[in-house]
């Protein structure tokens, strides 16, 4: 009487087979979070899944907050004590002294990890224009590529990098805070102008700004 051919359990191996690559899978998981934690939120924020929150991005935001404040403090008291006591004097926009390299490269990674935290308005120095305020002086705006006369609405392309600073209440721009920086390239569109003596003659013009979206 011959034997009769082992029936095979498929269904077992299977079940095997899942339970193995799900305990694989599980470990690679717990490897990846553990070891590799910034390859996750840098996933996260290119997919746009981070403005969900979750993965620590909402404690990276509040981290970044922290830094960029710290940053404003910093570059302000650097900016102002080297401006001049006097509203009649040259700003220190108006030097031609590239913005702060350390506060620019803060700038660039909130822009990348939490663009939400910087302001998109404020004010920039332009120029100096004559007394009859017809013309530039000194050969035109030093931050951007406007022609002269300007008004609200009009929108300026920067072609120097420049500061933005905070909307306040003071009468001198160059003594207000720092806030951000606006960058070659980047477009800002004309809400008011503000006008200040010049010690060389005519008058300093500061504009209130937003900045464009790409």
């Amino acid at each position: 009487m011959s034997e009769e051919p082992k029936k095979v359990d498929v269904l077992f191996y299977v079940k095997e087979f899942s339970s193995l690559a799900r305990d694989i899978l599980i470990t690679l998981l717990i490897a990846i979070c553990f070891f590799q934690s910034s390859y996750i939120k840098t996933f996260l924020k290119e997919s746009g899944l981070s403005k969900f929150g979750g993965w620590g991005f909402t404690v990276e935001v509040a981290e970044e907050k922290e830094i960029i404040a710290k940053a404003q403090e910093k570059v302000t008291a650097k900016v102002v004590a080297a401006a001049s006591t006097k509203p009649d004097e040259v700003p220190i926009e108006a030097l031609n002294k590239p913005v702060d390299p350390n506060f620019k490269e803060a700038i660039l990674k909130a822009e990348r990890v939490a663009p939400q935290i910087l302001p998109s308005a404020g004010w920039i120095f332009l120029g100096r224009v004559n007394k009859a305020k017809t013309q530039w002086e000194d050969n035109g705006s030093s931050t951007t590529t406007a022609t002269w006369p300007i008004k609200p609405d009009d929108v300026l392309t920067v072609k120097d990098d420049v500061y933005i600073r905070a909307v306040t209440n003071d009468q001198w721009h160059s003594k207000a805070p720092v806030t951000t920086v606006s960058k070659i390239g980047d477009k800002l569109k004309v809400v008011e102008l503000d006008y200040s003596s010049a010690k060389a003659g005519g008058f300093f013009v500061w504009a209130k700004v937003v900045l464009q979206q790409n």
